[in-house]
């Protein structure tokens, strides 16, 4: 299905305190990639927010809808039934639906975005210059902003609170400034574990392992455990076996190992003691009614 055929609207969950779903326009060159279980970056009054693709539709009950600004996400995050459980845990609990989605999802996994507030020629030409017809305030804001490099709206806000919004869309209809907005990293990104990795081919390998038994022992010893491992090895392994760093280098210089990063899958409970639990053993009436539940 080609974006002439996607359905052209979305309707979004946002984890804001908002108890109904909002629906955005879905510019052309995002309609392939727009699907429900996706993250999304949408306006919402002078914000870019992230929030939550739960349903294609191909209606909206008004025409002048804001658009989505991006699809963050390659893949849903979420599948059908785990969106309809979000939803449903919502309606029954009269949470936002979505509060409920980012609970469901592994925090500080969220796209936020900043704005930044950057001066126009015509603002500089303002500040060194002078305008008399801006008012105090603006005036004020303008100096807050450096000639060559923005301002975090935050530092702004701090200054003039609510009123911060309101000047900006002054200055902005002047032509003195730009408000961009970006999209923050997430705070939790794909871990990765350092390994090193074979270079050459198994004979190349065997060759040097022989060559080496004698007067580099360490890393013929190395170069072998490679081999029975399968061409790769987590650093630490490695140091191990080395047990000295010249060892590693020796071996990196001459082209047959090189150091990679490896994405691995983040498990809590992987270095926990499994503890074997004894086998449970029914009490006489519990015996006498499984007899029973068998059958004669």
């Amino acid at each position: 299905m080609g974006p002439a055929d996607a359905p052209p609207y979305a309707e979004v969950a946002l984890p804001l305190g908002i108890d109904k779903t909002l629906v955005y326009a879905i510019p052309r060159h995002l309609r392939d990639a727009a699907a429900p279980g996706k993250r999304v970056t949408v306006p919402l009054g002078p914000r870019i927010v992230s929030g939550y693709l739960v349903r294609l539709t191909e209606t909206a009950d008004r025409a002048d809808l804001k658009a989505l600004q991006d699809v963050v996400d390659p893949e849903p995050l979420l599948d059908g039934p785990l969106l309809e459980l979000t939803q449903h845990v919502a309606a029954y609990y009269g949470a936002p639906w979505g509060e409920v989605i980012r609970a469901t999802l592994p925090p500080g996994i969220d796209a936020s975005t900043r704005r930044r507030v950057r001066l126009t020629t015509a603002g500089r030409q303002s500040v060194t210059q002078g305008a008399p017809t801006l008012s105090p305030q603006e005036r004020e804001l303008l100096h807050l902003v450096p000639l060559d490099a923005p301002v975090p709206a935050g530092r702004l806000t701090r200054r003039f609170g609510k009123t911060t919004t309101s000047l900006l869309h002054r200055l902005q209809d002047k032509g003195l400034v730009m408000v961009e907005t970006f999209r923050m990293p997430p705070r939790v990104r794909t871990k990765q574990e350092r390994s090193f990795h074979l270079l050459r081919s198994e004979q190349e390998v065997e060759t040097a392992i022989a060559a080496l038994t004698l007067r580099a022992p360490r890393q013929a010893q190395l170069l072998a455990h490679l081999l029975r491992v399968g061409g790769t090895l987590p650093a630490q392994e490695a140091r191990t076996i080395a047990q000295s760093p010249s060892v590693l280098f020796g071996l990196t210089q001459k082209g047959f190992i090189a150091p990679v990063l490896t994405p691995v899958r983040r498990d809590p409970f992987r270095d926990l003691p499994v503890t074997p639990t004894e086998p449970f053993h029914l009490s006489p009436p519990q015996r006498s009614i499984s007899r029973l539940s068998r059958g004669p």
